[in-house]
């Protein structure tokens, strides 16, 4: 008995799952859209939405002081020669790379960039080099993760200053001073795993719409309705 009430469980949570997905599909009016995240929290957009990735910033991740360097002067860095180092300037990804191999960017020798899910430098530049290509600087989208990989306030406070008008640090803390963070219950450092959590808290298809990420009362029903 318990083991039918487990599987019903897990089924009614696949098909609620699925049906948000078809509903927040539909709701994004322009599904052209290209996203820079400092971990896969942005890719997991792509994957669960079917869309091709118009983002090179997939299965990434760069720690906060260089995610902000990048995003200061964002076009010139994304545009330049991605260069590689097998010696990261971070004493802890060193130590990862101690027991597995995952190749290390440089955009201007400058900002690093840690491509997890790729077995050499060569398939990570080729598949970064055609992602930057589908890049919509129209209908571009800029997400923070805040709390970690050497992330502090005063860099979330960098964050919040920068001129782009759909931007969002998702965070695990309170800043109720700052207009673009959004505190998340329950944070987690991994991207992907985030992604699901934060979606609780932060309207995605409405901030991809350019209608702010706060949930309508019409939406939080039908978020606890399926």
């Amino acid at each position: 008995m318990t083991n039918l009430v487990e599987s019903f469980k897990n089924r009614t949570r696949k098909t609620r799952k699925v049906l948000n997905r078809k509903l927040m599909y539909l709701r994004i009016k322009d599904k052209n859209f290209t996203i820079i995240s400092n971990d896969c929290w942005g890719g997991e957009v792509y994957k669960d939405l079917g869309l091709e990735y118009t983002t090179p910033f997939v299965g990434i991740r760069l720690f906060a002081p260089c995610y902000i360097k990048l995003i200061k002067n964002i076009k010139e860095y994304i545009e330049s020669p991605l260069t590689w180092t097998s010696v990261s300037r971070y004493h802890s990804v060193n130590e990862e790379l101690e027991k597995r191999f995952f190749p290390i960017g440089l955009l201007k020798d400058d900002v690093e960039i840690h491509f997890f899910h790729e077995a050499s430098e060569a398939q990570a530049q080729e598949k970064w080099n055609r992602r930057v290509k589908r890049i919509n600087w129209d209908n571009l989208f800029i997400k923070f993760a805040g709390d970690k990989d050497l992330c502090d306030e005063q860099l979330i406070e960098e964050f919040d200053k920068l001129d782009f008008p759909h931007k969002i640090c998702l965070t695990g803390k309170e800043y109720s001073h700052l207009k673009s963070t959004v505190f998340v219950k329950n944070y987690v450092i991994n991207g992907a795993t985030m992604y699901d959590i934060s979606r609780k808290h932060f309207d995605l298809a409405g901030w991809l719409n350019k209608e702010g990420g706060q949930f309508s009362p019409v939406q939080r029903l039908i978020n606890k309705l399926i």
